[in-house]
């Protein structure tokens, strides 16, 4: 049910609505939506551990903000899918001070889906499961050059999950570089 090319990137902005991507349950609505090409609202539901009627108006919310998009289809209203609007979002800018607690939220949602996930524990599958940290001096011309480097990468094995079925077991792929020194000083 591919409904066309999704948009590169949104821009999110807006306080409020980072402040409302830092609820939880909106944030994991969106994440389970990225994972795949379409969900329908029952399958939200089973997969969030939401109602029908709760993943719904989670949906509903997400789409107001043109963060999904109703992907064509045949079905009613419960049961036509959803899919993500963009490839990827862009959260905020951590400088401007309007926009920072709000995306301190949206990071805390983000990370604490992503604990949830990595101690989740499936049986059989902990050899699978990937966490690595480190911390490296790098320039900040190299800093982007690992961003390019691991964004391409993402990009690649995100084109290759869009060709598999729902038969094949999703992961959570999460990147992140947080620089911690100012390059000035």
């Amino acid at each position: 049910m591919d409904a066309g090319p999704l948009q590169d990137t949104l821009d999110v902005s807006d306080p409020a609505l980072l402040r409302a991507l830092g609820h939880p349950v909106r944030m994991r609505v969106l994440m389970e939506i990225g994972s795949t090409r379409t969900l329908t609202a029952t399958e939200v539901a089973r997969l969030t551990g939401l109602t029908p009627s709760a993943a719904s108006h989670h949906l509903r919310f997400l789409e107001r903000h043109g963060l999904i998009e109703r992907a064509p289809g045949e079905g009613d209203q419960r049961t036509r899918p959803w899919r993500r609007s963009h490839r990827s979002l862009n959260l905020g800018r951590p400088d401007d001070p309007a926009q920072r607690s709000a995306l301190e939220l949206t990071v805390r949602a983000q990370l604490g889906i992503l604990a949830d996930d990595l101690t989740a524990g499936l049986p059989g599958e902990q050899d699978r499961s990937l966490l690595s940290t480190g911390t490296h001096r790098l320039r900040p011309e190299e800093v982007e050059e690992l961003r390019t480097e691991l964004l391409a990468l993402a990009e690649r094995w995100s084109r290759r999950s869009e060709a598999n079925g729902p038969e094949v077991p999703r992961v959570r792929l999460a990147l992140a570089v947080a620089p911690l020194d100012d390059p000035a000083d």
